[in-house]
């Protein structure tokens, strides 16, 4: 029954589609060559089930229009992943430059769906907005006791504040290095 469900949908989808291309092409010569098509790419869709049910993975018709469905995200084509981990490396990359680092890799953990993003791990450097300075001996403290590892470096907390605003994330999930 589930899968009845996703066929009409997926005819519902594709009517509605039809009709926002019909409003926005022209009225003209070229219209009716536009519903033609389109007339001959909906008798591929209604009969994409035969195919399976034939255990053809597609019917001739398919392969001269082209899969008109997109493939269903539970589906987990093999292009969807490198896609979405390049759009989310390049937001990143964006909203890091804006605050003065440089995004030198980034691997993203996300969910079956791409719903949302589970874990991510960056690697930054920083950029120099000022000239260095010169060179000087700096001196720790003396620390007395068994050597207690400081927090976190300011540059680390502010990357993971701004990913944590931006995608929504805890904190804790996300790792960054700063060269």
């Amino acid at each position: 029954m589930p899968a009845f469900f996703d066929y009409m949908r997926n005819i519902a989808y594709y009517l509605v589609f039809m009709a926002v291309v019909g409003v926005i092409v022209p009225s003209g010569n070229y219209k009716k060559y536009i519903a033609l098509v389109m007339g001959i790419m909906l008798i591929g869709v209604v009969l994409r089930p035969a195919a399976a049910f034939l255990d053809r993975p597609q019917l001739p018709m398919t392969d001269l229009f082209g899969n008109v469905i997109p493939p269903a995200i539970g589906e987990h084509s093999s292009h969807i992943e490198p896609a979405f981990h390049y759009q989310l490396s390049n937001q990143v990359s964006a909203l890091l430059l804006r605050n003065g680092f440089e995004l030198i890799s980034a691997e993203w953990e996300t969910s079956e769906d791409f719903t949302y993003i589970r874990q991510v791990s960056l690697k930054v450097r920083m950029l120099e907005t000022e000239p260095a300075p010169r060179p000087f001996i700096r001196v720790e403290p003396v620390r007395i006791g068994p050597y207690q590892p400081s927090e976190e470096p300011e540059e680390t907390k502010i990357i993971k504040n701004l990913i944590s605003d931006f995608y929504n994330m805890d904190p804790a999930n996300i790792h960054v290095i700063v060269n």
